[in-house]
Formats: C-alpha cells, structure tokens, sequence
C-alpha cells in the first residue's frame, strides 16, 4: 500500500516551501514503511513511501528514473499482467522485478495508451522531463485512491488527501 504526494507548480518561479511539502509528506509515512524517498526537480517536486512486495530490491525504488533519465513515475498499486506486458516490451532492458519499471517501460512505448493494456489496481503519475509534462491514472474502478487539487500556484497529486490539505492551507 504505498504513498506519494506530488507538488506541480504552475509557475516556475513560484516559491516552494520545501519543509512543508517533507512535512505534508509525512502524513502518508503508515502507507509504506519500508523506504522514503524524495526527487526534487525544477519542475516538479515527489515524495514516495515504500512497501515493499514484489522486488524488495533497492533497484525497485521509487520514484524511479527511465533508462533515458527522462522520465519519472510513482506508483501505488499491482499490474496484474505485468509479465506479459514484460514480454512485448523485450527490447527495454529492466533493472528490477517490479511492475512499477514495466509500467514506465510501457508508457515510453505506447504514450497515454498503455491504460489500454494494463490489468490490476493502480494509480501513478509519470513526469516527462523533456516535454515538462505530467500523466496520472488510476485503474478503471478506483481501486487504488489518486486525490488532486489543482490550486492559483500548483498542482497537488496524492495517494490520500491528508497531504493535499495540509500542504494547501494558507495557500
């Protein structure tokens, strides 16, 4: 049952409160007590909260980079089919078991139609850092919670709404 919270500013030069976006994070720690991780990037800010299941591995982290070190994903949930999806994407190289680098190596493929092949619970949301552009889905019967809020200033993407409200108060 792991967590993220995403910041997207809508403005580059809109200031980030770095201790309030860690300290709303840590509003979701119960979800994933088997890691914590942060990327902060100029235009977008995640946080994740691991429990670890399928790959227990440190390889199988998140939020996780692409091969191209272009794309970014945060995923809470289980591609059901993911080792089929694995076969039609053989010429990617995975450097982990987890459906989460099969779910990115999907997108890089096929776009926003990789829903069409996915089966499971889930809810994610990738960054694209070359087109400074954001993805997020959630499976067809919400399954896996995905809460945004779309504020003056930003974006904010959740996997529960504590943080959201949190971190949007006085804002």
């Amino acid at each position: 049952m792991c967590g993220f919270f995403i910041q997207i500013p809508l403005n580059e030069s809109n200031h980030f409160d770095k201790k309030k976006f860690i300290e709303s994070s840590k509003l979701i720690s119960h979800r994933g007590p088997d890691q914590k991780k942060y990327f902060f990037h100029k235009n977008i800010n995640f946080s994740f909260y691991r429990l670890s299941i399928i790959d227990k591995n440190l390889r199988a982290s998140q939020p996780m980079i692409s091969y191209s070190g272009n794309l970014v994903i945060v995923f809470n949930g289980e591609i059901y089919n993911a080792k089929e999806l694995k076969e039609k994407l053989r010429e990617y190289k995975f450097k982990s078991k987890s459906d989460t680098e099969v779910l990115l190596n999907l997108y890089h493929k096929y776009g926003s139609d990789c829903l069409k092949y996915l089966k499971g619970m889930f809810s994610f949301v990738i960054y694209d850092k070359s087109k400074n552009s954001c993805f997020f889905a959630r499976d067809r019967f919400g399954i896996k919670p995905l809460y945004f809020k779309k504020c003056k200033k930003q974006i904010l993407i959740c996997s529960e709404i504590k943080p959201i409200l949190n971190f949007s108060k006085n804002n």
